[in-house]
C-alpha cells in the first residue's frame, strides 16, 4: 500500500516538472499539438479557471476537470488509478468527466492519457468565454 502511495506521488510530481519545464502549453486534438498562450487573468473567477489563446484566438478556460472516452472494455478504474484521477461523472457509455487533483496537472494529464492505448481521446473540459453581443 505505501508503495502505491509512493508511486502515485512521484507520477504526480514527475508531472508537474514535466509540465512546469516544457515551455510550451498545449493540448492534444487528433494527435495534434494545439498551442495555447496564457490570455488576461481579469477573466479568473471565483471558480479559479485559468484562461489561454488558442492558435484560432478563441479563448478557453481551463480548471481541474477532463473529458476522457476510452475504448470499449478499457477500465475506467484502471486509468483514474494509474492517473490519480476521481470519476466526477460518467457522461455516457465510455465517457466521463474525470476530475485532476490539481489544476496544473489537467492539460499534462489530459495530454498523457491522450497517448494511453486504451483511451479514444482525452481533453479539458474546456470553459469557453461568452462574448456580450
Amino acid at each position: 500500500m505505501q508503495g502505491q502511495n509512493m508511486q502515485k506521488i512521484l507520477l504526480v510530481i514527475l508531472m508537474m516538472v514535466q509540465f512546469g519545464c516544457a515551455g510550451e502549453t498545449y493540448y492534444l486534438q487528433n494527435g495534434e499539438k494545439i498551442p495555447l498562450l496564457p490570455h488576461d487573468n481579469s477573466l479568473r473567477n471565483a471558480q479559479n479557471i485559468d484562461y489561454y489563446t488558442n492558435d484560432k484566438g478563441v479563448v478557453l478556460g481551463v480548471s481541474d476537470t477532463l473529458v476522457v472516452k476510452v475504448k470499449s472494455g478499457v477500465s475506467i478504474q484502471a486509468i483514474m488509478k494509474k492517473y490519480d484521477l476521481e470519476l466526477v461523472k460518467n457522461l455516457s457509455e465510455n465517457l466521463y468527466l474525470l476530475q485532476a487533483t490539481h489544476k496544473n496537472l489537467t492539460l499534462q494529464s489530459a495530454n498523457s492519457l491522450s497517448q494511453e492505448e486504451g483511451v479514444v481521446y482525452a481533453q479539458p473540459d474546456f470553459v469557453k468565454k461568452i462574448l456580450p453581443r
